[in-house]
């Protein structure tokens, strides 16, 4: 496969091409700086000696005009001092607020006349080649900061000065009447020539930083582009190009990379064949074009079902692969199957044709049906044909047992599907008993399911089905609705009605707005909020206590009775139980059976335990699968007053438990027979 710029190398290859744009220039910065260095010093060279001419003829011209005489009559170098003396306060004049720190004016022969320095009048100048070139006709200026030789000739200890040695001509502007010297200090020049210096540095920098940073985005930008180019070849390369899914080549890499994760890390890995139905009969009556257009299609729809990390791609004209990492187990894997299968069964518009399409998937498990990609996928595969000999658009585990379980459990749900639409379901109903009287206290109504072909099927049979499904929600809503009517169907008929209870599932109860759901069915079926208790299991309340008390106070507050069953079985501390707005608790069976026959064991230390609970918090107490009747007498003799078992009587059909209701003689008669049975026995 071919490898692809990381952000890493790219990272690299920009820094190298910075690294190397900052040495070039570095290096035009310091060739630019020596430059720079050079041009300073002769421009500062070039200003003062320039200033010093203009000062030198100014001085010459105005000491030619005063005293010009003197300086021919001085031509032995003898000067009057009174004269001299003028001659320096004119000097001095001229030169006040200037840069001039020296002057001395030289006759031909290189004597100083006048002078600055007193002490070097009357001195000659030997062997100062500056004065005989001045002399000549040449000016000559020296910069003490270069000619340092000059400096230590001339005594110059500082080195910002200046020398100039100018010719100072006569009247007629040709013959050389001597020499002016001007020491002049160019500290001032220098500083503004630092500072010109500093902002050529600057800005040149700047240039250079701005250059470089122009530079570095565009070597980014070349490698952005690069990276991009090189990503759609590979992209190119490995990927389908009709839905731009993984092609086989780059799923198989996958596939061989998440076996060796799944076997390092001790997990399962899913792989789901997935092959689309007839789509050559697409094909040929629709034609290529369509076919195309169909498998575009589903590719995006399957992909908006897959999570990110599990890999999708096509594999071959038809045929699809999708890898599914951990938790892998039979029931996600089914319930995905599913998802996949109904979106592929979605109508796929193409024109003015709406063309719908089914799916055979074949479901294999690493590593129970193939250690190693070759065998996983041969074991998909073949589970993907079992499935194509079913019927369209069914899915099939490799591993036929849990193919079996998955397939029953499918058809149940389908089965129990049905029997809600077609309302195949029943409510059957179990009295409970005032244990001192023997009347028809209440019932609890209890879900029944009458098979066309099987008949009357156990609760034990779907009831999970329902919970694992989330058909017990719409089947729970049927429950109350069914609950109600018959209320009403009795209160109609005149007879007395009693409370009902109702068992509520867990899925139901934290369904959003359920107190709100029921309170619209009683007002729909128009009986007494009263008659209807809502039983919720204790563990199922202990569940986000403070979410649940929320929903039972709402429930209260509609005019409902709730009642917490199997109790003593959730492990419940008091201070939660004293959370609920209850009415009712409901002894477990498991603590009623044979309880008078171990008063000294648990059971019937929890059982007392309950009855004394109830009665401090002013709770009734119902005694669940009570069927002897010395288990009626002890728990009557503990305070239980309402009693639901098989000793008088087993889940009863509307219609037995309609006539129960018009005979309240029906269970006395039965009371009877147990105080003759427990006055035989204990006599």
């Amino acid at each position: 496969m071919p490898a692809t710029a990381t952000p890493s190398s790219s990272f690299n290859l920009v820094r190298t091409y910075a690294l190397v744009a900052l040495v070039v220039f570095g290096l035009a910065g310091l060739s630019l700086a020596a430059v720079l260095d050079g041009w300073f010093e002769q421009n500062v060279l070039h200003l003062a000696g320039e200033r010093n001419q203009a000062l030198a003829r100014l001085v010459g011209k105005e000491l030619w005009e005063d005293f010009g005489a003197t300086l021919r009559e001085g031509a032995d170098g003898v000067v009057d001092a009174a004269i001299r003396a003028r001659m320096q306060r004119h000097i001095h004049a001229l030169t006040e607020g200037t840069d001039i720190t020296g002057i001395k004016v030289f006759d031909t022969r290189g004597r100083t006349l006048i002078a600055s320095d007193e002490d070097a009048i009357g001195r000659i100048e030997e062997g100062n080649e500056e004065f005989r070139l001045a002399l000549a006709g040449q000016p000559v200026n020296r910069f003490a900061t270069r000619d340092l030789a000059y400096a230590e000739r001339e005594g110059i200890t500082g080195t910002r000065l200046v020398s100039s040695y100018l010719p100072l001509y006569g009247p007629d502007g040709r013959d050389v009447l001597g020499v002016v010297e001007l020491h002049v200090d160019a500290g001032r020049l220098i500083e503004e020539g630092e500072a010109t210096l500093a902002n050529i540095v600057y800005a040149g920098l700047g240039i250079m930083l701005a250059a470089y940073a122009v530079l570095f985005l565009l070597v980014l930008r070349a490698q952005r582009v690069i990276t991009a180019q090189q990503e759609e070849i590979i992209a190119q390369a490995t990927r389908d190009h009709l839905t731009g899914l993984p092609d086989r080549g780059t799923f198989a890499d996958n596939l061989e990379q998440a076996i060796s994760r799944a076997r390092r890390l001790g997990q399962q890995l899913g792989l789901l064949y997935i092959d689309l139905d007839e789509f050559k009969a697409v094909n040929d009556r629709y034609g290529h074009q369509a076919g195309d257009t169909l498998l575009r299609t589903v590719a995006h729809r399957m992909r908006g079902v897959v999570r990110d990390y599990n890999m999708l791609a096509r594999i071959g004209g038809d045929e699809f692969a999708l890898t599914v990492g951990s938790p892998a187990d039979a029931v996600e894997l089914d319930a995905l199957a599913q998802r996949l299968g109904e979106e592929v069964g979605q109508p796929v518009e193409i024109g003015d044709q709406h063309i719908r399409i089914t799916a055979s998937i074949g479901i294999a498990v690493f590593p129970a049906d193939g250690g190693d990609s070759e065998s996983l996928v041969r074991a998909a595969d073949t589970a993907m044909y079992r499935a194509k000999q079913g019927e369209g658009g069914s899915a099939r585990f490799y591993n036929e047992q849990i193919d079996h379980r998955r397939h029953t459990t499918h058809e149940l749900v389908q089965a129990l599907e049905a029997a809600l639409e077609n309302e195949h379901f029943e409510l059957y109903y179990q009295p409970k008993v005032d244990a001192a009287t023997g009347s028809v206290v209440g019932a609890e109504a209890l879900l029944r399911w009458r098979d066309g072909q099987r008949g009357l099927v156990s609760p034990a049979e779907f009831i999970p089905t329902l919970e694992e499904s989330g058909l017990i929600v719409p089947v729970g809503e049927w429950v109350i609705r069914e609950a109600c009517r018959a209320q009403r169907r009795w209160r109609d008929a005149g007879i007395e009605v009693v409370p009902v209870a109702v068992n509520v599932s867990a899925q139901q109860f934290h369904q959003p707005g359920f107190a709100e759901g029921v309170g619209a069915i009683v007002d729909e079926t128009g009986i007494d909020p009263r008659l209807l208790e809502i039983e919720m299991t204790e563990s199922c309340l202990m569940e986000d206590v403070e979410s649940n008390v929320m929903v039972l106070n709402a429930l209260k507050e509609k005019g409902f009775r709730i009642a917490i069953d199997d109790f003593g079985t959730g492990y419940s501390s008091l201070s939660y139980l004293k959370k609920f707005p209850i009415d009712t608790l409901k002894i477990d069976r498991s603590f009623i059976t044979d309880v008078h026959k171990r008063a000294e064991t648990d059971n019937a230390a929890i059982v007392t335990a309950i009855m004394a609970l109830s009665h401090s918090l002013r709770l009734s107490v119902v005694a669940e699968g009570v069927e002897t009747a010395h288990e009626l007498a002890y728990l009557h003799a503990l305070g239980c007053r309402t009693i639901q078992g098989f000793l008088f009587s087993q889940p009863l059909e509307e219609s037995e438990y309609e006539a129960m209701l018009r005979d309240s003689m029906i269970l006395r008669r039965t009371m009877e027979a147990i105080r003759e049975e427990l006055a035989v026995g204990g006599a």
